[in-house]
């Protein structure tokens, strides 16, 4: 499996940061999984990015850049296999266990995209409408 370069970038930097600075990072990653907008503002690295009279620590400033590009990456490539499964699943027709075989993906990671469009009625209008065939 291939990953991109800041993920392998920021394990890296993770790696190396002393232990203090690696549970403030964790302790961030938790709350944004986890927790709410609200409580990602009360964290430690929230409060040291936010001080805009203050630089960065290098290793603090390079870590914040990799993670923002690798969330861009990622939210490119979601968006990526979303309109990758709309084009096959919804106006195609195709089911998910033959998009699943024909280009070697999870298709459990297809099907949850496809489940969007089923809840909006995507999948359902572009048949109905003649869009598939």
């Amino acid at each position: 499996m291939d990953l991109p370069a800041e993920l392998v970038g920021m394990i890296w930097l993770y790696a190396k940061m002393p232990k203090d600075r690696r549970s403030m990072f964790l302790e961030f990653m938790n709350v944004n999984v986890y927790g709410n907008a609200e409580d990602i503002s009360k964290t430690e690295l929230s409060r040291i990015i936010n001080e805009t009279d203050r630089d960065l620590e290098p290793d603090l400033s390079e870590y914040v850049e990799l993670m923002k590009k690798f969330f861009g990456i990622l939210l490119s490539q979601a968006c990526e296999t979303a309109g990758f499964v709309y084009q096959h699943y919804c106006v195609e027709g195709k089911s998910l266990e033959e998009i699943s075989r024909e280009y070697q993906m999870d298709e459990e990671s297809l099907r949850l995209i496809a489940q969007y469009y089923e809840l909006t009625g995507e999948s359902i209008r572009l048949r109905e409408d003649g869009y598939s065939q």
